[in-house]
């Protein structure tokens, strides 16, 4: 199956917004997906499994679609795609990794990213999973192969513990700071609510500061996701 054949099936399968997101993308479509996704949210393995995640905000909504499959032994891959959504602006970001592990939660990784205004990035680096109880924690560092490389620091970490025997908390916080002679960019996504039957459904905060100067933005909701 194609990836974004895949992408379709999932998205497709979450109520009211499924259709919204996997038709042809114009206006009447985008309003009607962050309708749709404020009803959903009115009453994270992050790292493995696939997800679609609606974040919903004061000034955007974000569409974080995830997938994860193994090549062959000891050689997996992951792709991420984010679209935002702003004031009918449709702007996307996605992410594809080839990893092969090296030992216990340590891997190599391939990591390629791509945005219209970068175009197509590829990194190299390391990163690590460890999981305690229902603490986790994962780690990416990956510098970027061009005349001008810059470094990248990745990190999620989670606490997600059963609350009855049908629901559980979710609590995510995840980190981006990129860097080359000077602070390029930060960004935090912090994830709070509740998981019951593969559905997640809470409040939601992104941060951003952008260049040496730290100039900060924000978009602050709630989030609906759904693994599969």
């Amino acid at each position: 199956m194609k990836l974004r054949e895949r992408i379709n099936e999932y998205t497709g399968k979450i109520p009211l917004i499924g259709e919204a997101l996997t038709t042809e993308i114009n206006g009447k479509n985008l309003v009607r997906a962050a309708l749709a996704a404020g009803l959903v949210l009115s009453p994270n393995h992050v790292l493995a499994g696939d997800s679609v995640e609606v974040m919903v905000g004061n000034k955007s909504t974000t569409i974080d679609v995830k997938l994860d499959g193994e090549l062959a032994p000891r050689t997996g891959f992951f792709v991420r795609n984010r679209t935002n959504i702003d004031d009918g602006s449709v702007t996307s970001f996605a992410a594809a990794d080839i990893f092969v592990n090296i030992t216990g939660g340590l891997d190599a990784i391939l990591h390629t990213q791509y945005a219209s205004s970068i175009g197509v990035v590829p990194r190299l680096g390391l990163q690590y999973f460890a999981k305690s109880g229902d603490v986790s924690a994962y780690l990416l560092g990956t510098a970027g192969m061009s005349e001008n490389p810059d470094g990248e620091v990745f990190a999620v970490f989670a606490y997600n513990p059963k609350i009855t025997d049908d629901l559980s908390l979710v609590s995510q916080a995840e980190f981006i700071t990129n860097f080359a002679e000077q602070h390029n960019f930060s960004i935090q996504r912090l994830r709070l609510g509740v998981e019951t039957s593969g559905y997640s459904v809470g409040a939601a905060t992104d941060l951003m500061e952008a260049g040496p100067e730290g100039n900060f933005g924000y978009n602050v909701g709630g989030f609906v996701k759904k693994e599969f």
